[in-house]
């Protein structure tokens, strides 16, 4: 049993949307529907493939390389993902009533937070209208206008929203949309949206840490859009999340045993071996996509985004769900339960430190010891993750540095820990 500090396992909240799933290669710019896989008893259930942009024939211009070591040379570069049209129905394109929920506070502390904000309660029409301010017995209710929700500034809002965000009664804000900031300059490109619409849009993005750019303000600009495909392709969009697509290359004549070893994980290893010595028996070598190389459970997830439809009733496919099943060649259920995640952890896991190796679970720890997030440890900087429980948040490849600061909201320092089988 793990000698560090008690850990609280959290879970997010789940939201709304049903996706799609995405698998394209890096060569050619294409938008392809990849074809239906079919489900088998134990394995993740066939889902539908969604859209993928990627780059040119030539090298992308951020192409990175991994740290060098028994995992073989990795080269990566980022794709921007985004759900099939077809699987947006009408629910989820609209608008819901817009109510604040505040619970805990007062009218003395909601009143010191317009003031943080730059307002004065006092004089702000909405602020001290009693009409738009209800009252629960753990919470105050504020109803504002879409005007004053539009009119905030980028300051105001981060302020107000990240209070929000504190409560799932605040599915917005708690739930937002979000992508990392050098993506979001071209968040709407392509999107075939009105232009007026997208500088609308904009005009509500605001900040939340220093890595993601935030909307939670569909609900503003959904009855603004004239047409039911607007409306699609306006929550298409903003469902849009960056990937990592890694490849290994392997030189002619290279040594592939110790890669063989690394990503076999000693059972795969026999499996890999013909594979990559077909690669390395090229004259100019060649490369392989990753996905091909992890535990079968990750391989066919990995860019893909659940169904509702195919999560038991009352568990959850989250970050521990997908981490504690990752080397499962049976999924087991339940992970998706909390109590279970933390007792699994505590009798089969051990804390570690120095080198990770493939398939190290990493949790990331608030100060109060509550767990935020797991991943699981790939290569270098490499984790396979699902940010969030989330029907719009897809299982990816990331960087941890990505993971770590899209956790570290509100300049909150996490504790990384990693975490191994007691088998291993």
């Amino acid at each position: 049993m793990p000698s560090d500090p008690p850990v609280v396992l959290q879970l997010r909240k789940t939201a709304w949307l049903i996706l799609g799933v995405l698998m394209a290669a890096p060569w050619i710019v294409l938008v392809v529907v990849l074809r239906d896989r079919p489900s088998t008893e134990g394995r993740p259930p066939a889902v539908k493939k969604a859209t993928v942009v990627a780059e040119t024939k030539a090298p992308p211009p951020d192409l990175a390389r991994a740290r060098p070591g028994p995992w073989g040379e990795l080269e990566y570069f980022r794709v921007q993902v985004e759900p099939p049209e077809q699987i947006i129905v009408a629910d989820y394109t609209r608008a819901d009533a817009i109510r604040w929920v505040f619970k805990g506070y007062n009218d003395t502390s909601l009143a010191a937070l317009w003031r943080q904000a730059g307002f004065d309660p006092t004089l702000h029409p909405e602020l001290s209208d009693p009409a738009r301010l209800q009252r629960t017995t753990d919470a105050l209710v504020f109803l504002p206008s879409a005007q004053f929700v539009t009119d905030l500034t980028p300051a105001a809002r981060t302020i107000i929203y990240t209070v929000l965000a504190a409560f799932p009664e605040n599915e917005p804000q708690n739930s937002p949309y979000r992508l990392r900031n050098d993506a979001a300059a071209t968040w709407f490109d392509d999107s075939g949206l009105p232009a007026e619409a997208i500088a609308f849009t904009r005009r509500m993005f605001y900040q939340r840490g220093a890595d993601a750019t935030f909307f939670s303000d569909a609900d503003i600009v959904l009855p603004t859009l004239k047409t039911a495909g607007d409306r699609v392709r306006f929550i298409k969009t903003l469902a849009r999340k960056t990937a990592l697509f890694v490849q290994l290359n392997v030189a002619h004549g290279a040594d592939i045993e110790p890669i063989a070893n690394y990503w076999g994980h000693s059972r795969r290893a026999k499996d890999l071996r013909p594979l990559l010595q077909s690669l390395a028996r090229r004259p100019a070598g060649g490369k392989i996509d990753l996905v091909h190389l992890l535990p079968g459970f990750a391989r066919s997830l990995v860019f893909t985004y659940p169904l509702p439809s195919e999560v038991p009733q009352g568990l959850v496919h989250d970050c521990h769900w997908t981490s504690f099943n990752f080397f499962n060649d049976q999924i087991d259920e339940r992970f998706g339960r909390i109590d279970y995640v933390r007792e699994v952890l505590l009798r089969d896991y051990y804390l570690v430190s120095g080198e990770p190796m493939f398939g190290d679970i990493i949790v990331l720890v608030r100060p109060d010891t509550v767990v935020l997030h797991s991943c699981v440890h790939l290569a270098d900087d490499l984790v396979f993750t699902k940010n969030g429980a989330e029907f719009s948040v897809p299982w990816q490849i990331a960087t941890l540095d990505n993971v770590v600061g899209l956790y570290s909201l509100n300049a909150i320092t996490l504790d990384v820990r990693r975490y191994r089988r007691k088998d291993r």
